[in-house]
């Protein structure tokens, strides 16, 4: 006989279906009895047949009044444990650092009780395990539990989910299980209308409470489902899910629907759907984030002041990847054609402060070039820069040396000299891929600026006195000029848009347009290398690329691995940081950028440390070049990689040594698939589409 198995998950719908992958498992090793609340009793035939369901409304799980003791139903608490004792369970188990959960594991009887202990639990657990970071997601607290009954489960992005019929329907579901969750309707209301033009299928669905206001919207079919069932029967004849931060979303992922989720209040990398195709919106930043749903804020500004407009363009990119077959109206595309001057001249790869900005900047240039939609293209480019360029013969390559002649040139540069040139082309348009524009004179053309960051900003918060006054006040300036003046501003990511916005904010502005284009990257046609036992660290003297953070944390795991291979350092280190000693350090410095692709291809793992970001491209760079990355886990983080490579928290050097020992054992076919779903996001094309609509209109 099985030895029977209590498992105890008493919260939400979304809590379930994360714990799908568990439940499948452990009832082909034990005799498992859930106690959950009731709607379990409905996801378990299509989710974990072999699984026997005890009902029970845990009183704490309320979000309001949770300890009010008098209503709590003692009757029916003493005869569920009456009842569970006489099954004699060999062992009980929990995935969550609950207190609760761990008294009532003892209290039913369990021989052997294994959770993560918290605040003294650990006295009802006959079995303590270590609990990851906090940050992990949900998940991977089950996949630990699994570990302790001697059950492997796969990693997300693996977890087999069944086969469904192909649909080219959209399921919009607007309801969630707490207000601070749920993003306006009205925003939900024009997406479904723009769907609806591009000539997709919609069906609205929605919670009871939302019903009337759709209603007044006009959405007449919106559907309401009352119970699990119900709710599965929607879900079954949908292509696609776009939803909240809810239980619904996560039974589309575990029944194999690809999921587009709203975040706001929570952190995405903790509950995002576990479906490998799941995309989402991370909710903007706020200090008390997350806050467990319990906002300090009149509104939830984190997700009410995400726009319709600013999440459009990866709504309908996730519509395009994932419906079956394409039910768009096929319309003539629109002609849509551009005239700009382009600088890249102040850009010299032996001085610049980033590596990732002058790469970005020079291979936007190519890309322009090649289009065929900018009809008339001249680019300000340097004798350092120019040779290397190959572009087309039908565009205008001028050199502008005076730009890199020391910091006088730089500043007439940026401040006359660029202006004058750019009006010299009698183009309408100028483009300033490193984002800063005049703040002595306005400019005579309109003017396009790529701001990649407000590190600016953030040095003055964060490191105020780094930079020299002087040129703390320079940058500061610029980059208020581009706000007052720039009649659009591309970004790279959400993260950025909403720094942005609120630097401007602070500095009384308002920008005019803010457009999140990304970042572009190349397909990578290599063929694969053998790896070398090596790890390659990204360093810098700048405080917030936190090379001290890497250096103690990796010099610590490598005390306590047996890790034999090669770091190798690649940057400039500062002067006064102490370098760990050991025949594993290997001291390069800098390195030119295609050498660095060549030992990131080579190496077995990347490490990325960083407190601050606007994109932070070597995480994304690694996995192109078939490198697993090792990276902070921070917002623009997040948004990047969309939960590929490994994160870990730079409070904790026990969360960067699992993230190395996963790194080192990450096979290359997950890499592979990795690299295929972030080149889908991060391409150049997607970055033109972004850019050359907004150059059209004057």
């Amino acid at each position: 006989m099985k030895p029977k198995l209590l498992i105890v998950e008493l919260w939400g719908v979304g809590d379930l279906a994360i714990a799908t992958p568990f439940l499948r498992a452990a009832a082909e090793r034990f005799e498992v009895t859930l106690l959950a609340k009731p709607f379990a009793a409905e996801m378990q035939p299509r989710f974990w047949p072999g699984v026997r369901v005890k009902t029970f409304v845990a009183p704490w799980t309320a979000f309001r009044g949770k300890y009010q003791l008098h209503r709590w139903p003692w009757r029916k608490l003493h005869a569920l444990r009456e009842e569970l004792r006489r099954e004699n369970f060999d062992v009980g188990l929990s995935a969550r650092w609950d207190p609760r959960d761990h008294f009532l594991l003892d209290f039913f009887g369990a021989e052997k009780r294994s959770g993560f202990p918290r605040i003294g639990s650990g006295v009802f657990l006959t079995n303590s395990l270590t609990m990851p970071e906090l940050t992990a997601h949900r998940y991977e607290f089950w996949r630990l539990a699994a570990r302790s009954l001697g059950m492997e489960l796969p990693p997300r992005g693996q977890i087999a989910l069944p086969v469904r019929p192909p649909s080219r329907q959209v399921l919009v579901h607007t309801g969630a299980g707490q207000p601070v969750r749920v993003w306006p309707l009205e925003n939900y209301q024009r997406m479904i209308q723009r769907l609806r033009a591009d000539g997709r299928a919609v069906q609205a669905v929605c919670d009871p409470d939302q019903r009337e206001r759709w209603l007044q919207l006009g959405e007449s079919q919106v559907a309401t489902p009352k119970t699990i069932t119900e709710l599965m029967a929607l879900l079954d004849r949908a292509g696609i899910f776009i939803g909240n931060d809810s239980g619904p979303g996560h039974l589309a992922a575990m029944s194999n629907l690809p999921t587009f989720t709203f975040f706001g209040s929570q952190l995405s990398e903790r509950f995002a759907p576990l479906h490998p195709q799941a995309e989402w919106i991370d909710g903007l930043a706020c200090p008390y984030k997350p806050c467990q749903d319990d906002c300090r804020f009149p509104t939830p500004r984190c997700l009410w002041d995400i726009s319709e407009e600013s999440v459009w363009p990866r709504v309908n990119a996730f519509a395009q990847s994932h419906l079956a077959g394409s039910t768009r109206i096929q319309r003539q595309p629109k002609i849509i054609t551009a005239d700009l001057c382009y600088s890249i001249a102040d850009q010299n790869v032996a001085t610049t402060k980033s590596i990732g900005i002058y790469n970005f900047s020079v291979q936007l240039a190519r890309i322009l070039s090649e289009r065929a939609e900018f009809r008339n293209l001249t680019i300000f480019s340097n004798r350092t820069i120019s040779p290397n360029l190959h572009l087309p013969g039908n565009v205008r390559l001028v050199d502008q040396n005076q730009a890199i002649r020391g910091k006088i040139g730089r500043i007439l540069w940026d401040q006359r000299g660029v202006y004058q040139k750019a009006r010299a082309t009698r183009l309408p348009w100028l483009f300033l891929p490193k984002g800063f524009c005049s703040f002595s004179v306005r400019p005579p053309v309109h003017v396009a600026a790529y701001v990649h960051d407000v590190m600016g900003d953030f040095y003055h918060r964060r490191y105020p006195g780094f930079w020299p006054k002087w040129e703390s006040l320079y940058f500061s300036r610029s980059l208020a000029a581009t706000f007052r003046h720039a009649r659009v501003i591309f970004t790279n990511t959400e993260f950025s848009k909403s720094e942005m916005t609120a630097a401007a904010a602070r500095m009384g502005l308002s920008p005019r347009k803010i457009v999140v284009a990304g970042y572009g990257f190349d397909a990578r046609t290599a063929s694969p290398v053998n790896k070398e036992n090596r790890v390659v660290l990204f360093a810098s003297q700048w405080p917030h690329k936190r090379t001290d953070i890497a250096l103690r944390f990796l010099d610590c795991w490598l005390r306590e691995s047996n890790y034999d291979g090669i770091i190798d350092c690649i940057g400039i280190f500062p002067p006064e940081m102490e370098k760990p000693a050991g025949p594993n350090w290997n001291w390069i410095g800098r390195v030119p950028p295609a050498q660095g692709r060549e030992m990131m291809r080579r190496a077995r793992a990347i490490v990325y440390v960083s407190e601050y970001e606007g994109f932070g491209m070597p995480p994304m760079e690694a996995i192109l070049e078939g490198t697993c990355p090792v990276y902070s886990d921070i917002p623009p983080l997040r948004e990047v990689m969309n939960g590929a490579g490994h994160s870990f928290s730079n409070d904790s050097a026990e969360s960067f040594a699992r993230a190395m020992q996963a790194a080192l054992s990450t096979p290359p076919e997950t890499i592979r698939a990795w690299s295929e779903q972030l080149f889908q996001r991060h391409n150049w094309q997607r970055v033109v589409e972004k850019i050359l609509p907004e150059l059209s209109e004057i």
